[in-house]
């Protein structure tokens, strides 16, 4: 039995630091924290909205509104639509159609672009503003709330990269390849 008491005090990790176990409370108030800002996520905003309706905010009313005025107007869409037909050299009916229907297709997509990035832009601000606040759980240690916050905001741009890049990506995926073979397109005419 004297052997196995050895043994466990072998195994046993030294000492911790004496506030050690405060600093891992705060660590884990920074995770409540984190996750307790996120819990509404109602559509009605007021001065004490919940982060997590704010992302809702912007996801549900300001990308929606930005893609609506990046839209172009019908009548202009037509016009154009007739312009390039004219301008298009050589073709003759569905391929003068399909050819404006590519370009202009292609347009569109184009302007998907701006309000997607800066609806990312919103969302990583925010998030960067919530771990800025669940940081101040660390106050009383400053070398370690600056760590966790350089650690979380680092985390946080990595993947705002990722995302601009996957937007990006899907965006020209979209416009390497325009079916206007697609029955939706078939006989399109001005």
């Amino acid at each position: 039995m004297e052997n196995e008491k050895q043994d466990l005090k072998i195994k046993l990790p030294p000492a911790l630091e004496p506030n050690m176990k405060e600093k891992l409370q705060c660590l884990q108030q920074i995770c409540h924290d984190f996750e307790q800002s996120f819990g509404g996520v109602g559509t009605s905003m007021t001065d004490e909205s919940s982060d997590g309706q704010i992302l809702n905010h912007i996801f549900q009313n300001l990308f929606p509104s930005e893609l609506k005025s990046a839209e172009i107007p019908e009548n202009e869409l037509n016009r154009e639509i007739n312009l390039i037909i004219r301008c298009i050299e050589g073709g003759i009916g569905n391929l003068r159609n399909e050819k404006s229907f590519e370009i202009i297709a292609k347009k569109q997509i184009r302007l998907l672009k701006e309000p997607s990035l800066h609806c990312l832009q919103l969302c990583i601000a925010q998030l960067s503003t919530v771990i800025r606040q669940c940081a101040q759980a660390l106050n009383g240690y400053e070398s370690m709330k600056e760590e966790t916050e350089k650690i979380l905001l680092s985390t946080l741009q990595e993947r705002e990269i990722l995302c601009k890049t996957n937007i990006i990506l899907f965006i020209d995926a979209e416009l390497a390849y325009i079916n206007s073979n697609h029955e939706d397109f078939i006989g399109f005419e001005s």
